[in-house]
């Protein structure tokens, strides 16, 4: 497949006292599908070069049926009041729009139920693809290996 070109998501920020007037942010994100045992879920994904994996919200994992949360799990590490957060792992379908589809062992975590996203790592994402990002053009181009 040639490489597709994508752009940027502008994301505007409330103001705050670091920004009293505001900040607008601007994220690499790819409408992505999650299949598993038939069902599928649409998100959009953050691309993100800083992550080891990929990794869905558990509302996905659970509403496809592709995890318990009595399986085994490795751990996120510990929140900021020691509660372990657990990951569960489970080989899905990832579908990237105007990309491709292929296998991945994709984490399920509750901390990132209340992005309702996404997020497209090395393992899984990087492993599969050549990126390019273009931050002052708002763009970022991504093709199949």
């Amino acid at each position: 497949m040639p490489e597709q070109t994508f752009q940027y998501l502008e994301v505007k920020m409330a103001p705050n006292a670091a920004f009293p007037n505001g900040i607008v942010r601007y994220r690499p994100v790819l409408r992505t599908k999650i299949k598993y045992a038939g069902k599928t879920i649409p998100c959009v994904s953050l691309v993100d070069t800083g992550a080891d994996a990929c990794m869905f919200p558990l509302d996905f994992g659970l509403v496809l049926g592709a995890v318990s949360v009595a399986g085994a799990h490795n751990s996120l590490g510990t929140s900021a009041g020691g509660d372990d957060l657990p990951v569960y792992y489970r080989e899905v379908t990832l579908e990237i729009t105007g990309i491709g589809e292929w296998s991945v062992y994709a984490g399920f975590s509750a901390t990132l139920n209340r992005i309702a996203g996404g997020i497209l790592g090395q393992h899984g994402f990087f492993d599969h693809v050549r990126a390019r990002f273009d931050l002052p053009n708002r763009q970022f181009h991504v093709e199949k290996s």
